[in-house]
């Protein structure tokens, strides 16, 4: 049976991956510091950044379930105005990795508004992407720590 779509309970595609985890994972993945050294001042902008990321997100999700974003399209615009705005004040070095999962989060919000895949199915294509953006990202990280300090 499925559970009624209320406005305060209301599973939003992107949300529901958890923004405290996803911000873990902006934490954990995309700071380029995940070694056993001192944080580097980029890895404590990475972390503002995710502070900021996941406030937005929250202020977002409140704006959703008072009604004032009705669809997942305004809610996925909402959220990445907020992550762009964050890491491109943080200097976050690979900003087409950010446009492009901002990218993929308003592509799945549009096909969800139009009835083309569930939220479900929304959810788990927007996870599976966003591991794949990381991947990318770490594969970056380890080029650029190995490249000659002249690059």
């Amino acid at each position: 049976m499925r559970r009624p779509m209320l406005p305060t309970n209301n599973p939003v595609l992107p949300l529901r991956l958890g923004w405290k985890r996803l911000c873990l994972f902006h934490l954990l993945f995309f700071a380029s510091a995940a070694y056993a050294q001192e944080p580097t001042q980029y890895d404590k902008n990475m972390q503002r950044a995710a502070k900021e990321a996941g406030a937005s997100a929250s202020r977002c999700k409140g704006e959703r379930s008072r009604g004032v974003i009705k669809t997942h399209v305004q809610f996925a615009n909402c959220v990445n105005q907020g992550i762009s705005i964050a890491y491109e004040r943080a200097g976050y070095l690979y900003p087409d990795l950010t446009a492009s999962l901002n990218a993929k989060r308003l592509d799945i919000a549009q096909r969800v508004d139009q009835k083309q895949i569930t939220e479900t199915q929304g959810k788990a294509e927007f996870k599976e992407y966003s591991m794949q953006i990381s991947q990318e990202e770490i594969t970056r990280n380890r080029e650029r720590k190995a490249a000659p300090s002249g690059q």
